[in-house]
C-alpha cells in the first residue's frame, strides 16, 4: 500500500535531512534558489510518514500543579525529561516542575514558542552552549523553530550579547542542530 515502515523512515530520516542540508548549504554558497529542496526538508518527516504521532494524553488540570508542570516539562523540551524529575523530592527539584513549568511556561498570554526565544535570548547572554543546546533541543523537537532560523537568531543574538557569548551560543545550537539530524558537528563548526 506504499506506507513506509516506521523503523525504515527513522533510519532515513538523519541520511535525508543531511543530504538535503548539504545540498541546500551548496547551493546558498553558489547564489542558487532552491525552494524545492526547501519545501522537501521542512517536510521530510511528514514524506516518512513519521508525523503520524499517537493521540496526544490530554493535560492534566492545572490545579494539579506537580502533574500539570511535568506535562509542561514534556511539552518544552521533549517526551521524557519529565522522568528524570518526577520523583525528586529536593526543594529545587520540585519548585522546577511545580512554579517554573507549571506557573511560568504553563500560563497563557505567550507560546511555548514564544518563551523559548525569550530564554534563548537569556541563555545566549550567559554563554554556556550546553545550556543553549538544551533551549535548542526543544526548538527542533518540537518543530517550533528551523535549523536555519536557529542559525538566523545566533546571528542577530551577537549583536546583542557580543561576539564571543554568540560563539558558546553557536555552538550549542550547532551540537543540537547535529543531534536533531544525527549529525556530527565538523570542528569548524565547534570553534
Amino acid at each position: 500500500d506504499g506506507v513506509l515502515p516506521e523503523a525504515v523512515g527513522r533510519q532515513i530520516e538523519p541520511l535525508m535531512t543531511k543530504d538535503l542540508d548539504a545540498a541546500r548549504d551548496l547551493a546558498a554558497a553558489l547564489g542558487v534558489p532552491t525552494p524545492l529542496a526547501d519545501v522537501v526538508r521542512t517536510q521530510a518527516r511528514r514524506t516518512l510518514q513519521l508525523d503520524a504521532e499517537p493521540a496526544p494524553v490530554p493535560a492534566p488540570a492545572k490545579d494539579d500543579v506537580h502533574a500539570y508542570g511535568l506535562h509542561m516539562m514534556d511539552r518544552v523540551y521533549g517526551p521524557g525529561l519529565s522522568t528524570a524529575v518526577q520523583d525528586a523530592d529536593d526543594p529545587f527539584s520540585a519548585e522546577t516542575v511545580d512554579y517554573l513549568f507549571a506557573q511560568v511556561w504553563g500560563r497563557e498570554g505567550l507560546s511555548v514558542r514564544d518563551r523559548r526565544l525569550l530564554t534563548l535570548g537569556v541563555a545566549a547572554t550567559v554563554g554556556k552552549p550546553e545550556l543553549v543546546q538544551i533551549i535548542t533541543h526543544g526548538a527542533l523537537v518540537n518543530g517550533e523553530l528551523s535549523a536555519d532560523q536557529l542559525r538566523e537568531a545566533v546571528l542577530h543574538l551577537a549583536v546583542y550579547t557580543g561576539w564571543c557569548k554568540a560563539t558558546a551560543t553557536h555552538t550549542g545550537v550547532t551540537a543540537a542542530i547535529h543531534a536533531h539530524t544525527a549529525q556530527p558537528p565538523t570542528p569548524q563548526e565547534q570553534k
